[in-house]
């Protein structure tokens, strides 16, 4: 780094010349502000403002990210003291100061004493793949818990977080990144990785926040799949703390209620659907003998529009069909791993079988990602009697619609 910058730095840090807004993080369900998160950046006569990103990397080249980290905690605490009672405190911890010589110094314990702020009261902001000093690191954690702070995991699903610290560390929040967030409306598998990440979230106890929100799209399609808090451009940017806090678009929460209302109308609609469907598949099937199986499936693949592949096993689980598709279905991936199960498979262990197998007379999934396709698909099975009295069951696997 150049001579000046490490002036520049130097100079912000003697002068304490860090400016600190707050961006609100809102509860989805409650649609309120529930907590703020510190951001802050630094101001040089010469340089005019300075990003956040420029600030700690010239503080860390320069040696100073501890002396800088401090300065923005205290600097975010004397703003806001005394203003917002109800609100939590996001602050962000560079872990990379977090070493054996510094965790056991209660410096942020005593600096949010001072301030008049509860520890309830702060949310402890750490991004744990940047922890230089692991073992430092599940100390400070297990320190500041036993103080009362909350703590959150920052920048979820970027590429660089560590599943296994995460469990070792226990966090109550989990904040996931934008990258993830960006977009997600539109993309399968994202949904499938926040989908995960909210349930990790709930298997270890912890909220989760979808970072970075900046469409309505993404705001819905974050809150569906499982965000307790949201946080983003589209809701507010980061701001002064001159009294209320203010943001945007606060309307969204109804609109998410009357569209998942409409959503799980829907999903009775296809229930009710895929049952019917099954129904008439039972009729042609009910009596059929074995040797006949596959040219009756075949008629019903040709049947019905968004059937994707229909296959028969037996009471042990066996498939005794192979799997058969419409003329009109594309081919499936050629991978042998993500070929459709043919016959002879053994699916005893699949759910469909092990549901009916514990006493349902019908069984549909919920939509998943096909191996077999790629497409996103239900299956739904249900049982029935060949001409000489055995059980059978047959399932299809077809598009997630409304209608055929």
């Amino acid at each position: 780094m150049e001579q000046g910058n490490s002036i520049f730095i130097e100079e912000i840090i003697e002068k304490k010349q860090i400016e600190t807004q707050f961006q609100p993080i809102l509860s989805a369900k409650k649609n309120k502000v529930a907590g703020l998160e510190a951001l802050s950046r630094g101001y040089h006569a010469a340089a005019g403002w300075i990003s956040p990103v420029t600030l700690f990397s010239q503080a860390a080249a320069a040696g100073l990210s501890l002396e800088l980290d401090r300065l923005c905690r205290a600097k975010a605490l004397e703003a806001f003291a005394g203003l917002h009672s109800e609100e939590l405190l996001f602050l962000n911890i560079d872990t990379g100061v977090i070493a054996a010589d510094t965790v056991g110094s209660k410096h942020l314990l005593e600096a949010v004493q001072e301030a008049g702020i509860k520890p309830q009261q702060v949310v402890i902001e750490i991004v744990e793949a940047k922890a230089s000093d692991v073992a430092a690191l599940k100390q400070f954690i297990h320190n500041y818990k036993e103080y009362g702070f909350t703590i959150a995991i920052d920048d979820i699903g970027n590429g660089y977080s560590n599943l296994d610290r995460i469990l070792q560390i226990k966090p109550d929040i989990l904040k996931i990144d934008r990258g993830l967030c960006r977009d997600i409306g539109n993309d399968y598998y994202k949904q499938e990785i926040f989908t995960s990440l909210v349930s990790l979230s709930r298997r270890i106890g912890a909220l989760v926040v979808a970072e970075g929100v900046e469409t309505k799209e993404e705001v819905m399609m974050s809150f569906e799949l499982g965000a307790d808090l949201l946080q983003g451009y589209y809701f507010a940017k980061p701001q002064k703390l001159n009294g209320a806090v203010t943001y945007a678009n606060g309307s969204i929460f109804a609109e998410f209620k009357k569209s998942k209302i409409d959503k799980i109308r829907q999903g009775v609609k296809r229930q009710r659907v895929c049952e019917s469907v099954m129904t008439c598949m039972l009729q042609v099937l009910e009596g059929c003998a074995a040797e006949n199986f596959s040219k009756r499936l075949q008629a019903l693949a040709e049947q019905y529009n968004h059937m994707e592949y229909l296959y028969i096993v037996d009471a042990a689980g066996v498939q005794v069909t192979d799997s058969i598709c419409s003329s009109r279905h594309p081919a499936c991936k050629n991978h042998s791993l993500f070929q459709v199960a043919g016959k002879g498979a053994d699916q005893s262990l699949k759910d469909y079988y092990l549901h009916m197998m514990a006493g349902k007379d019908c069984y549909i999934s919920e939509p998943y990602l096909s191996l077999a396709t790629g497409n996103v698909c239900i299956t739904s099975s249900a049982a029935f009697t060949d001409r000489e009295g055995r059980r059978f069951i047959v399932c299809a696997d077809f598009e997630p619609r409304s209608d055929f």
